[in-house]
């Protein structure tokens, strides 16, 4: 059930409301609680002040992905096509180009394979998560049963607070060790990557499964979830739980052939990308210094990448891998995003972009932090869900190029935040063309100081035992960018 008020309204009216709300909810949940989302019960339990500025909740229905709906219509797919004919173009080029410079046989898969070695170390620290947090699960039957034979009530208190503190240091572990179980075993960057967002895909999996079940457990109110539900939640392509989901009659075993087709094509053609446009502009960065041109070519190649990088990484995984994933799950809700490409301001964007993130910061990070913390104070939310987020990507990207620049963390900040409360009044394509000039810029300052860094490292020797060495950019004194000293311009 979604509550949404208007501000014309007036307060008695929505207090009259609300408080009906309350009791119908109450009778509701005392009648059939088995029927009741534990976050609706919870509802119930808030007050009226609370209930007054109601924050949607999730709702899951059968619908298809956006994209797979316009893909019906013609004009769309032969938007479609033409990607497909440029991705053919790059495999071309890049075979006749090893074969006239260097006589070998190139299909443009060497950033790929360099990205992703070592899978067999991959692999084992995968298969590890997975297997702990599996053993979320018989701890938290243990606790729950646990707790029922405690009869005192200080001792149930000390039993959740210690259950609740477990919880945490468990997730503050899994973080620390996989982080650091990544570095220790050297994995390149793009396996690196792969393996810090399963981290904190389990992490946000086990933290929703935590928050919807403990209520259950201390208010007696229903069931806990059963092993089943459990572990479909964790292979299933959403953040936020549920006992159950709308599910489809069967697999469509060639829609699951396509995606899977469609992600291998994605890969390559990000292979192919980052092999012209940042390994040919930049992997030399450090040997030698770049010239003022180089340079402001090496920025639009790189601005060309990031642009890329974003529409094959929407594809890829939040098109491709997530239809796949539902589809083989009888998964029936498939609204992973909406239409961010028509977003004309930063606030859509972000809530359309990747809907099953902002489904789980909305729901556990945003509504509960405002309900719980501060208070309706809304814009404390905010900056709590843009610090959180700016934290962990920059974690990601930390252990992934091995040192500290925190490119990402800033914009996402100062940049983020900027944008986010302050409003520009301007029509919808012009916001909409900003968006996008946003975009290039962003992702360019991502991919090129990312990349001039990482390459700056491995070209360039530096004391490896220092730890301010992880800290300051390297690029910043080695090799760096040689400007012309004559700015003067010549008319003749």
């Amino acid at each position: 059930m979604i509550l949404i008020f208007e501000e014309e309204v007036n307060l008695p009216i929505k207090q009259s409301v609300c408080g009906n709300l309350i009791i119908g909810s109450q009778l509701t949940v005392q009648n059939t609680p088995e029927r009741i989302s534990p976050e609706f019960y919870d509802a119930a339990h808030k007050s009226e002040h609370t209930c007054v500025k109601r924050i949607r909740l999730k709702e899951f229905a059968i619908r298809e992905s956006l994209l797979t709906q316009l893909l019906e219509v013609p004009h769309i797919r032969s938007i479609r096509r033409l990607f497909v004919g440029i991705f053919c173009m790059a495999i071309l080029l890049t075979v006749l180009y090893n074969l006239a410079e260097f006589g070998t046989l190139n299909l443009g898969l060497g950033v790929f394979q360099a990205g992703f070695a070592k899978p067999h170390l991959s692999l084992a620290v995968w298969v590890t998560m997975q297997t702990a947090t599996f053993c979320v699960y018989p701890c938290f039957i243990g606790w729950a049963c646990y707790r029922k034979r405690l009869k005192h009530g200080v001792l149930r208190a000390v039993c959740d607070y210690a259950y609740y503190l477990g919880v945490f240091t468990f997730q503050c572990s899994f973080l620390v060790l996989v982080t650091c179980s990544v570095v220790l075993l050297e994995l390149p960057p793009a396996a690196t990557v792969a393996v810090l967002m399963e981290m904190l895909r389990f992490v946000m999996k086990i933290h929703a499964f935590f928050w919807s079940n403990v209520s259950r457990v201390v208010d007696n109110s229903t069931g806990v979830a059963s092993f089943r539900q459990f572990t479909y939640f964790l292979f299933a392509p959403t953040l936020v739980y549920r006992d159950e989901y709308p599910r489809t009659s069967g697999i469509r075993w060639p829609v699951v052939f396509r995606h899977l087709k469609e992600f291998v094509c994605c890969v390559w053609f990000f292979s192919l990308v980052y092999e012209w446009l940042v390994f040919r502009q930049i992997g030399s960065f450090g040997e030698v210094k770049l010239s003022g041109g180089q340079f402001v070519l090496a920025f639009f190649s790189a601005s060309a990448a990031g642009l890329m990088s974003v529409l094959l990484f929407f594809y890829c995984v939040q098109h491709c891998w997530s239809n796949a994933v539902a589809e083989v799950m009888y998964f029936g809700d498939r609204q992973f995003y909406e239409d961010w490409w028509n977003a004309h301001t930063f606030a859509q964007y972000m809530r359309r972009w990747n809907g099953i993130v902002h489904d789980w910061l909305h729901t556990y990070v945003y509504r509960e932090s405002i309900e719980l913390v501060f208070r309706e104070r809304r814009w404390l939310g905010t900056v709590l869900v843009f610090t959180i987020s700016a934290f962990f990507h920059e974690v990601v990207m930390t252990a992934a190029f091995r040192n500290l620049y925190p490119v990402m963390a800033i914009q996402f900040e100062v940049g983020g935040l900027t944008f986010m409360f302050v409003k520009v009044h301007m029509s919808q394509g012009l916001g909409n063309t900003m968006l996008w000039i946003m975009h290039c810029l962003g992702n360019g300052v991502h991919v090129l100081l990312y990349a001039m860094e990482y390459y700056a490292r491995r070209n360039c020797p530096a004391d490896m035992g220092s730890l301010l060495h992880y800290a300051v950019p390297v690029s910043w004194s080695c090799n760096g960018i040689a400007l012309s000293g004559n700015w003067s311009t010549s008319w003749n």
